[in-house]
C-alpha cells in the first residue's frame, strides 16, 4: 500500500506526455496541509498499481483537464477583474476629466456671456441715452413751439394793457381838466395844486390796475406753459411704457431654431450647457446619459437625449 493510498484529495498528469503524475494527500485526515507525491506512469510501479486502484487513467485525465481549465479560467478571471478595476479607475478619472472640462467650459461661457452683457448694455445705454436726447430735443421744440403761441396771446394783452393804459390817461386828464374848469369858475385859486394832486392820485390808482393786469398775462403765460409741459411729458411717458409684447415660441420657431442651428458649434456648446444646469440632468447620478448629452453633435441629438432623460431616467 502506497503513502497516499486512502488518503488522496488531488490527482494529475504534471507533464504532456501525461507520463507523470502529482499526487496531493493528507498525511492525517485532521491535517491543514497536503502532501506532494511524484508517480511515474509504469505498471510494473507499485504506487501507481495502487494509485489506479483509487483512481483510473482516464479520472486522472479528467482531474488534468479540469486542473487546467480551472486554471485558465482564475487567469481569464484575474485579467477580466483587473481590466474592469482599469476601467473603472479610467472612468472615474475621464469623468474628472469632464468634469474639469466642463468647468472650464463653463467658465468661458460665462466670460463670453458677461461681455456679451456688458456689450448689451453700453448698446442699451446708448440707446437710451439717444432717445432721452431725442425726447428732451422733442419736449424744448413743442415747449418751444406752444411757448410762441403764449407768447403771441401775451404780447397781445400787453398791447391791449399799453391801449387801455393810454385810454384811460386821456380819460383821467379829461376828468381833471373838467374839475380843474369847474373850481375856477368856482372861485378857487390852488388849481395847480389841486391838478397835481388829482392826477397823482388817479395816477397811481391806474398804475395799480395797469400791474394787476399785467400780472395776470404772466400768471397765464406760467399757467400754459405748465399745461404745454404737462400735456408733453404725458404724451412722452405714455410711448415709453407701452407694454412689451411677450415672445411667442410657435412651432414654425422652434423647427425654424432647430434647422438654422442643426450642427452649429457654439449653438450646441450652449445648448448643452443649458440642458446639464436643468435640475433633472444636474442632479442625475446616471453617468452614461451625462455622456450622451456631452457626446451629442447637433441640437436635436441633444433635445432627443433630453427627452429621455425626462421620460426613462428621471
Amino acid at each position: 500500500m502506497a503513502l497516499f493510498s486512502n488518503k488522496i484529495e488531488s490527482v494529475k498528469f504534471v507533464d504532456r506526455n501525461e507520463k507523470t503524475i502529482e499526487v496531493l494527500y493528507k498525511q492525517k485526515t485532521d491535517s491543514k496541509t497536503l502532501s506532494h507525491y511524484i508517480v511515474e506512469l509504469n505498471y510494473d510501479n507499485q504506487d501507481f498499481l495502487d494509485l489506479i486502484e483509487e483512481y483510473s487513467i482516464e479520472d486522472i485525465q479528467d482531474n488534468t483537464q479540469k486542473y487546467y481549465e480551472n486554471l485558465i479560467q482564475a487567469k481569464n478571471d484575474n485579467i477580466l477583474n483587473h481590466a474592469k478595476k482599469m476601467f473603472d479607475e479610467w472612468v472615474i478619472n475621464a469623468q474628472k476629466d469632464l468634469d474639469k472640462q466642463d468647468e472650464e467650459r463653463y467658465k468661458i461661457f460665462e466670460k463670453y456671456k458677461e461681455k456679451q452683457l456688458e456689450t448689451f448694455q453700453s448698446e442699451a445705454d446708448a440707446q437710451v441715452e439717444r432717445r432721452v436726447q431725442e425726447a428732451d430735443a422733442q419736449v424744448e421744440r413743442r415747449v418751444q413751439e406752444g411757448y410762441k403761441g403764449v407768447q403771441a396771446a401775451i404780447d397781445e394783452q400787453y398791447k391791449e394793457v399799453e391801449v387801455y393804459k393810454e385810454e384811460q390817461l386821456k380819460i383821467l386828464q379829461a376828468e381833471v381838466d373838467e374839475q380843474v374848469e369847474r373850481r375856477i369858475a368856482e372861485g378857487f385859486a390852488d388849481v395847480d395844486t389841486y391838478r397835481e394832486k388829482q392826477l397823482s392820485i388817479l395816477q397811481d390808482e391806474l398804475d395799480e390796475q395797469v400791474k394787476q393786469r399785467y400780472e395776470e398775462a404772466d400768471a397765464y403765460k406760467e399757467s400754459q406753459i405748465g399745461i404745454i409741459q404737462q400735456e408733453v411729458k404725458t404724451d412722452l411717458l405714455s410711448k415709453f411704457n407701452k407694454p412689451s409684447v411677450p415672445i411667442r415660441y410657435t412651432p414654425e420657431k422652434v423647427a425654424e431654431y432647430i434647422i438654422d442651428n442643426f450642427k452649429d458649434e457654439d449653438m450646441v456648446f450652449k445648448t448643452k450647457l443649458a440642458i446639464f444646469n436643468l435640475p433633472e440632468v444636474k442632479n442625475n447620478q446616471d453617468r452614461e446619459i451625462k455622456m450622451k448629452v456631452r457626446k451629442a453633435r447637433s441640437i436635436p441629438e441633444l433635445f432627443a437625449v433630453y427627452n429621455d432623460i425626462q421620460h426613462n431616467h428621471s
